[in-house]
């Protein structure tokens, strides 16, 4: 009995420290209920200050952005509101140029805000919109409000349909009708294109070539050399077979007009022979191997010695050697 006394014998301070911790125990496990009583209420949201900011946005005001966008929670931080991409207005439909349009002219049309800038930043970087079909390729228009734009898009080369909009030679009824002279509408010039001395501008007048695919054309040519058959402009990365097969009657290739450039084998280096889009770092190593080890290449040949190259592929390359001393 005296040893069990003498293990539940407290000192003063010893009662003390077990009184703390006791208090220290009831206040954590009571602070859920008591700290919402504490802490100051969060704040209530008018859902009207968004909707007046989106308007003054739609009707092309510059306002600030509302404060109560990212609201205050309790817990003392800031949470980003859920941005909904939808459109900012009732639309307003009526004739319009896309590749002219303005932000505020596309969300009064009923684009969303984000889309709307996609396409602005889409014709800066030199993108242009052809035909309405070209509504159908924004990413993240939803197809039935393309389908809904597209009767009004109006392009300097397109004419308005006429189902949405009435015809200026028509008569009120009742009057008599005037048989007025139609005028008939012009034919696309057939322009041919000499596919070795055409500069990016007149690459680009071809029907599907954008400033950036005609750059890319005479980027193209200046590193094979000079083209020295049609087909090998459909090889560009980037250029539909389709459009290829629409431009390719106006594409012409004038003999000896404009000598392209050859690679003297025998003399040029590996960075030279590998800057070539058909040689490459691979075999433009294994040709500088066989040179050093066997000498020059005196005809084509001997290529043929080379291992694991496809016959086709010389067939492509050759014109572009020069065996010469």
């Amino acid at each position: 009995m005296e040893t069990f006394k003498r293990w539940f014998r407290f000192s003063p301070r010893e009662q003390r420290g077990i009184w703390v911790f006791f208090l220290l125990a009831i206040a954590v496990w009571g602070s859920p209920y008591v700290l919402p009583y504490l802490l100051p209420k969060p704040v209530t949201l008018q859902a009207s200050t968004d909707s007046a900011w989106q308007a003054n946005v739609a009707s092309g005001q510059r306002v600030n952005e509302p404060s109560n966008r990212y609201p205050r929670h309790s817990d003392g931080y800031r949470k980003p509101a859920k941005v909904i991409d939808a459109p900012v207005a009732t639309p307003r439909l009526r004739p319009f140029d896309p590749n002219t349009a303005d932000s505020a002219t596309w969300l009064s049309l009923g684009v969303s805000p984000r889309v709307a800038g996609r396409i602005i930043r889409y014709r800066n970087a030199g993108g242009r919109f052809r035909s309405p079909d070209d509504l159908r390729k924004i990413w993240g228009l939803p197809p039935e409000t393309a389908e809904q734009l597209m009767p009004w898009v109006k392009l300097p080369e397109a004419s308005t349909p006429t189902s949405q909009f009435p015809n200026p030679h028509s008569t009120p009824s009742g009057s008599p009708t005037l048989n007025l002279p139609t005028q008939a509408k012009p034919k696309q010039r057939f322009v041919q294109l000499d596919i070795n001395q055409a500069d990016s501008s007149q690459w680009e007048a071809l029907p599907g070539i954008g400033p950036a695919l005609a750059r890319r054309v005479v980027q193209y040519r200046e590193k094979l050399g000079g083209f020295v058959r049609i087909e090998q402009v459909g090889e560009l990365y980037g250029l539909a077979d389709s459009v290829f097969q629409r431009i390719k009657p106006q594409l012409m290739l004038t003999s000896g007009a404009v000598p392209f450039r050859k690679l003297p084998i025998n003399r040029v280096s590996q960075n030279e022979l590998q800057a070539h889009p058909y040689i490459r770092f691979a075999l433009a190593k294994q040709l500088l191997a066989y040179r050093q080890q066997h000498g020059s290449f005196r005809q084509a040949t001997d290529l043929r010695a080379l291992q694991g190259v496809d016959p086709s592929s010389w067939e492509r390359i050759l014109p572009y050697l020069d065996f010469s001393e």
